[in-house]
């Protein structure tokens, strides 16, 4: 049989009515937003949900500064407050990951910068953060280009593990205490590499149980793949694994591609970047060339995700369009590893020269949604809310008791009555300098139900169930039954209403600090006052008497008076002269 020329093929594909390909619809929302005209020379970008209401916010760094941070009031509306939060920070910025880090409800965030010290804000859980790196033994100030947040060894508390260019990368692991306090494990963990690392990705990649861990790198490095043996132990396996791609390696993120139950990784490069699919026994194969998911640009961010609810995921890419005239690219995946590259007049296919890349329901409409940290001169920030019709579709925000309370690592398994499979997992940091949603989210085509749910936690635990309704999230915690959202995700959320019960002063002060208590204040406790530059000036769990005296003298600045009322978490801001 003669096969056609690649003339006729191209002159077919060229004539084809439309309707053969459904166009993906996303709106540019960022004028709407404001995001526009915030900032400029965006990096990263995060999607996070700070005040657990289930609306996803998001949070841009900038390497010019200030950060932005958009809190989601809902109805398509967003506000900007990073300075009333004290997360706006100035300077040079490349990411931003979230995760509870001392399991209390409450997402953190760690920020990575590029050459200066990097900083841990913990969430007061009243709408405002403290810097507390110094108190937790944060030091890093390597030049960092992503952060991801894993519990490396199970023990039900997120570490952090930070990747610097040129110097050795840090492995932070938790101590497992509410104060927040981390330690130095990089060399016993087996993760040193002192190369030009720049993204990285925690996926299981064996189906384990635990979370392995692909770098890539810049100035023609090969990439490096490190087994987990289950314990936080690591093992570099890239070579033998057939994923020690040697180029200039930007970005990376993980996700069932083919629907097999193994995770597959799609790597950003300048100049084509590489699809490996996962073979089941700890190899991969190229199938970059068979996908046609190569893309010639100079490519940053990636995400993994399925943007027309089909069941099936597709792969969307970031390009510095200003280093090399390239779109972004979104790559339709059709089944059987046939990828197509969608129209790039739409939206999508931004020109702004995009460096991160996050994904998430922005709107709770069913379908997701992408954010674009942008360093052109005008769009700085984009949001594109998804405009297909959203089918038949499931979502789940997941929060663990045993595992670590923002579930991060656990993975979730659906089969649907067609006996199709797919997987996901929840990871903290993808691509590059991008974080995606915590949610899992899954579609179906034109299958209307579900035959089998199963979730593996990072404890270990599985839950099963038969099946749920369609188009709807759910709230599952860990060890209980699944209860449909919008409701109140946890226990520990109140409506922030309690009157605050203590007075500072003076305030300013330029030595002597007063706090007084009216009597009877016993449920005023666990008081701590962060400077912001992250020190830990004083910290006291109970009050036995009305009136606490500090000097701070020598301590200029801004700082933080934290405590709790009834169990509510507040915040007051001093300043020091």
């Amino acid at each position: 049989m003669r096969l056609p020329s690649p003339f006729f093929v191209l002159f077919l594909t060229l004539c084809l009515p439309r309707a053969v390909w459904s166009q993906p619809a996303f709106k540019d929302i960022s004028k709407k937003i404001g995001t526009m005209e915030k900032g400029g020379q965006n990096i990263g970008v995060s999607i996070c949900d700070f005040n657990n209401d289930f609306l996803e916010d998001f949070y841009i760094v900038s390497r010019i500064g200030p950060n932005h941070f958009y809190k989601n009031l809902g109805n398509g509306l967003f506000m900007e407050q990073a300075a009333d939060m004290g997360i706006d920070f100035h300077g040079h910025s490349r990411t931003a990951v979230w995760g509870d880090l001392n399991n209390d409800g409450w997402e953190d965030m760690y920020l990575g910068n590029l050459g200066q010290p990097n900083v841990l804000y913990l969430n007061n859980g009243d709408g405002t953060f403290s810097n507390v790196t110094l108190a937790a033994n944060i030091t890093n100030k390597g030049r960092v280009y992503s952060v991801n947040m894993v519990d490396i060894n199970k023990d039900g508390w997120l570490d952090i593990f930070v990747s610097n260019s040129s110097s050795d990368n840090v492995l932070y692991v938790n101590n497992g205490t509410t104060d927040l306090s981390f330690t130095d494990y990089t060399q016993e963990a087996g993760l040193l590499d002192t190369r030009h690392c720049m993204g990285a990705v925690f996926f299981d990649m064996d189906n384990d149980g635990d979370e392995d861990l692909y770098v890539t790198h810049d100035a023609y490095i090969s990439n490096t793949l490190f087994e987990n043996d289950g314990s936080g132990h690591f093992t570099e396996i890239a070579k033998q694994a057939g994923v020690d791609y040697q180029g200039f390696g930007m970005g990376v993120d993980a996700g069932d591609l083919n629907n097999d139950g193994f995770l597959d990784l799609y790597v950003t490069n300048l100049y084509e970047n590489v699809l490996y699919i996962n073979q089941g026994d700890n190899t991969f194969k190229d199938y970059t060339e068979r996908a046609k998911v190569g893309d010639i640009g100079m490519g940053w961010g990636a995400s993994i995700f399925d943007f027309d609810n089909d069941g099936l995921n597709d792969i969307y890419v970031g390009n510095d369009s200003y280093f090399y005239p390239i779109p972004n690219y979104l790559f339709e995946n059709k089944g059987n590893y046939n990828f197509r590259k969608v129209d790039t007049t739409t939206a999508i296919s931004s020109m702004q020269g995009t460096y991160g890349v996050a994904t998430g329901d922005l709107n709770n409409d069913g379908l997701q949604d992408v954010a674009l940290a942008n360093i052109g001169t005008k769009d700085h920030a984009q949001i594109l809310n998804n405009e297909m019709e959203s089918g038949y579709w499931i979502g789940f925000q997941l929060e663990g008791v045993q595992s670590n309370r923002s579930a991060i690592g656990t993975r979730m398994e659906i089969v649907d009555n067609r006996g199709d499979l797919q997987v996901d997992q929840i990871t903290a940091g993808n691509g590059y300098a991008g974080q995606n949603t915590k949610r899992l989210h899954f579609g179906f085509n034109n299958v209307a139900a579900i035959k089998h749910i199963k979730v593996i936690w990072t404890n270990g635990l599985i839950q099963e169930w038969s099946g749920l309704p369609l188009g709807k999230y759910y709230y599952l915690k860990e060890g209980s039954e699944p209860e449909e959202l919008p409701i109140n995700l946890s226990t520990s959320i109140k409506e922030i209403s309690t009157e605050i019960q203590l007075s500072i002063f003076p305030n300013p002060t330029n030595q002597w600090l007063h706090i007084t208590f009216p009597p009877g204040s016993s449920s005023i406790s666990n008081i701590k006052i962060f400077h912001s530059n992250g020190q830990l000036l004083f910290q006291k769990y109970s009050n036995s008497s009305n009136t606490i005296t500090l000097d701070v003298k020598g301590n200029k600045g801004l700082a933080f008076v934290n405590f709790e009322v009834n169990g509510i978490k507040k915040s007051k801001k001093i300043l020091i002269l």
